[in-house]
């Protein structure tokens, strides 16, 4: 693993002051803590859970990158990375409620955490239930602290905007994923699985930090539009690489259980190539593998064979390869400051890693 750079170690552990401070108005302001204590102590651990910051550290340097030569750093657009990171938390709760997951982070998804906050006969819808209001009270902390940023309220107002359409458009995506799980194999293109990656990844992940960073810096409208490409090139080779680790990596390395992804029926990149270019005898027999209701350790063995001898794995790992090549190419032709294009760099590298 690639050792972080001294900017990219001082953003991070900004980021988590940022995050810890903000946290603090559940118990300040709203009195989260009295309301209800294991509330409050739910989010909070949720909140503060160690994880890779790529979003919020891509926002901050996006926002070195264009700030004007001259211009004092603004410390108040440390809040814009707290809301970048608080949508991304809220998304995961709403998701794992979907996918019916046990794991985030290694450590118990929040629907299951607010299982316990009761004793009731039906914990499971209890967390459930629970677990979506405790996504919408994050939800509305990213907001408040979108809010918090002291910049001109023009510049405020149109970065505000744009987050607020990456929500839509990521829940746009879920949507869209949501149907794919309960449709026919047949009926899931690869141009569809491609426009989620887009909706889904690709703008709340890349675009949407790097191009709100450059928006509150006062960049220039030609390099918005060129991040908007990069993000969009970036966001679905990782996507790509995610979907591929969910079916090859191992339980202990993505933090929850290896059977998850297929147990959802996702219709991933890997599933429309196989499907699209498996002769009739493998064919059937990968249909009626990935049709299963319940799904075994064994299942998975015989889906990884099938991405690997179809040549669906190989055809990802190539897809990948070809939207970074490209990705690189428009992060090379951008205006921004050397340093901190370096340390985009190094984050995609880290981002990025290799596996067999």
């Amino acid at each position: 693993m690639l050792l972080l750079s001294p900017m990219i170690d001082k953003i991070k552990k900004n980021i988590e002051i940022n995050i810890k401070s903000f946290t603090k108005k559940l118990k300040d302001e709203i009195k989260l803590d009295q309301i209800n204590p294991y509330l409050y102590k739910s989010i909070l651990e949720y909140s503060l859970r160690k994880g890779k910051r790529i979003r919020p550290t891509l926002l901050i340097l996006s926002y070195k990158g264009y700030l004007q030569t001259g211009k004092i750093f603004n410390p108040s657009v440390y809040y814009a990375s707290t809301a970048v990171e608080f949508l991304h938390n809220f998304m995961l709760v709403h998701d794992d409620i979907i996918d019916n997951s046990d794991l985030r982070r290694s450590k118990p998804t929040m629907h299951k955490i607010l299982e316990k906050t009761i004793k009731t006969d039906d914990k499971k819808s209890l967390g459930i239930n629970l677990g979506i209001i405790a996504g919408d009270i994050i939800y509305a902390l990213a907001i408040d602290a979108f809010l918090s940023i002291e910049v001109q309220q023009k510049i405020k107002q149109r970065a505000l905007q744009y987050f607020l359409n990456t929500t839509i458009s990521t829940a746009i995506g879920e949507f869209i994923d949501t149907i794919h799980s309960v449709d026919k194999l047949q009926n899931v293109k690869e141009s569809d699985v491609f426009l989620n990656y887009t909706l889904k990844t690709a703008k709340y992940t890349f675009t949407s930090p790097l191009v709100i960073g450059a928006i509150l810096a006062g960049a220039k409208e030609g390099e918005i539009n060129k991040l908007t490409r990069l993000g969009l090139l970036i966001g679905q080779a990782f996507q790509i690489q995610d979907d591929i680790i969910g079916i090859f990596d191992t339980q202990k390395n993505i933090g929850k259980s290896i059977l998850s992804d297929l147990a959802e029926s996702k219709k991933t990149l890997l599933v429309a190539h196989a499907y699209e270019n498996l002769k009739s005898k493998d064919k059937k027999l990968f249909i009626d593998c990935f049709n299963k209701p319940k799904k075994t350790y064994k299942d998975l063995l015989n889906i990884r064979s099938i991405f690997i001898n179809s040549g669906s794995l190989d055809y990802c790992r190539a897809a990948i390869e070809t939207r970074l090549k490209e990705g690189h190419k428009v992060l090379d032709s951008l205006k921004i400051k050397p340093a901190c294009k370096k340390n985009i760099e190094t984050i995609l590298a880290q981002t990025f890693r290799r596996k067999n």
